[in-house]
C-alpha cells in the first residue's frame, strides 16, 4: 500500500472516532439523565456547548494546522479529544450538582474545540498528499468513513452500556483513541518528502 493511503486511513480513523465521540453522549443520554439528575434541557445545553465550540474552532484550527502541520495537530486533536471524552464519565466520581454540570459543559466544549480542526485539516492533507485527480476520492472516502462512525455509535454504546454501564461505555472509547493517536504521532508526516517510506515514484 502506498504511504499516502496509509495516511488516509489514519485520518479516516480520526474522522470516525470524532463522530463516535460526538454522538456517544446523545446515545447514552437516556441513562445519563436519571443517573446524574439532568433534564433534557441540560442535555441540550451540553450538545450546544459542543456545537458552538466546534464551529468556532474550525477556522483557527485550520490556520494552526497550516502553521504547525498535520502530524502535530492530529496528535493534539487526539490527546485533547481523549481528555474531553473521559472527563464526562469521570466527572460524576468527584463532582455533583452545579459543579458537575459546569464540568460536563466544559468537557463537551473541549471536545468541540478538539474536533473543529479535523475536517479543515483533512482537506489540507489531501492537497499535500494526493494528486489533484484524487482529491475528490480522498475527501469522499473520508466522508464515508466518518458517517460509518456515526452509524455504528448507537449499537456500540448500547452494547457497551448493557455490559459496563454508561460510564464504562464512554471510557471504552479511550483505548482506540490512545492507540490511534500514538500510532499517528510515530508514523505521520506533514509532507511526502518528510516520510522515510515514500519512494521516488510515489
Amino acid at each position: 500500500m502506498k504511504v499516502r493511503w496509509t495516511i488516509f486511513l489514519f485520518l479516516g480513523g480520526f474522522a470516525m472516532l470524532a463522530y463516535v465521540q460526538r454522538t456517544s453522549l446523545g446515545v447514552a443520554a437516556q441513562n445519563i439523565m436519571p443517573d446524574l439528575h439532568l433534564s433534557q434541557l441540560q442535555i441540550g445545553w451540553l450538545n450546544a456547548a459542543f456545537a458552538t465550540c466546534y464551529t468556532l474552532a474550525q477556522i483557527p484550527g485550520g490556520v494552526l494546522g497550516q502553521r504547525y502541520g498535520a502530524r502535530l495537530m492530529y496528535t493534539v486533536i487526539g490527546l485533547v479529544g481523549l481528555v474531553a471524552t473521559i472527563a464526562t464519565p469521570l466527572a460524576p466520581v468527584v463532582l455533583a450538582g452545579t459543579a458537575l454540570f459546569v464540568a460536563l459543559l466544559a468537557a463537551q466544549g473541549l471536545l468541540g474545540l478538539a474536533q473543529g480542526p479535523v475536517f479543515p485539516m483533512f482537506a489540507a492533507v489531501s492537497q499535500t498528499w494526493f494528486p489533484p485527480r484524487q482529491w475528490a476520492l480522498a475527501n469522499g472516502g473520508n466522508a464515508l468513513i466518518m458517517n460509518i462512525g456515526g452509524a455504528v455509535t448507537a449499537p456500540l454504546i448500547v452494547v457497551l452500556t448493557a455490559h459496563y454501564g454508561w460510564q464504562g461505555a464512554l471510557l471504552w472509547l479511550a483505548p482506540p483513541t490512545v492507540l490511534l493517536t500514538a500510532s499517528w504521532a510515530r508514523y505521520g508526516r506533514d509532507r511526502p518528502a518528510d516520510h522515510p517510506r515514500v519512494t521516488a515514484a510515489e
